[in-house]
């Protein structure tokens, strides 16, 4: 169990790093025809990996990718047999810095690629959310309380009073001959029943004037 222990710790990490490495690498594939690489310029990324591979097809050639500068060399690489120098039908490289790699053919003149290493482009941090403002809620404005219409004050009619009109008393006017003839037994009657009857005719006329008077509130 102790011996079965070690192995088994360092296959589950060995499985938790893989796609992580898997994840931040790409292997790119060039294939190497009679006379050429396919496709003759590639861009990659540092930690990014070139695979040279020979395809089946191809016999009887020999290849290589040989570093202009010397940086790197594959050796011969071939399809079959038929090569007289042998060797492996694939090759790769991991680039760790960036720059122009230029290589080239030993065995085939003209044969020619590079490669070109960028520097990994940073991951966007994501946008933030923006905040949402605050909704204001708007001031309800005071409802105006209706005015009271003043309605117009009845006009006071002024009541006419009637004026109450004194008749006019017309005292009868005596003759001289009948105030002259008072001075005998009748003629002393009949002036005091003048008299008497001028009274009552004033008394009558201050009684109706008075009646008058209550009657329109005059008194």
């Amino acid at each position: 169990m102790r011996s079965l222990g070690v192995p088994l710790i360092v296959a589950i990490t060995w499985l938790q790093l893989w796609p992580v490495r898997a994840a931040g690498a790409t292997t790119v594939t060039v294939t190497l025809t009679d006379n050429a690489y396919l496709p003759p310029s590639v861009t990659i990324q540092v930690n990014d990996t070139v695979t040279w591979k020979v395809p089946a097809t191809v016999v009887g050639s020999c290849h290589s990718v040989s570093s202009d500068g010397g940086l790197f060399d594959s050796g011969t690489l071939a399809a079959g047999l038929l090569c007289l120098g042998g060797g492996a039908q694939s090759w790769s490289n991991t680039f760790t810095r960036t720059g122009t790699f230029r290589y080239h053919c030993k065995f085939v003149s003209g044969m020619a690629g590079v490669v070109t290493v960028v520097a990994p482009s940073p991951t966007p941090s994501p946008t933030p959310a923006p905040t949402p403002s605050p909704t204001t809620t708007p001031t309800p404005s005071p409802t105006p309380s209706p005015t009271p219409s003043v309605s117009p004050s009845p006009s006071a009619s002024s009541s006419a009073t009637p004026t109450a009109s004194v008749s006019q008393v017309v005292v009868p006017t005596t003759t001289t001959s009948g105030l002259a003839s008072g001075t005998g037994g009748k003629g002393g009657s009949s002036g005091a029943t003048v008299v008497a009857a001028i009274a009552g005719l004033i008394a009558l006329a201050c009684a109706g004037t008075l009646i008058a008077l209550r009657r329109f509130g005059a008194w």
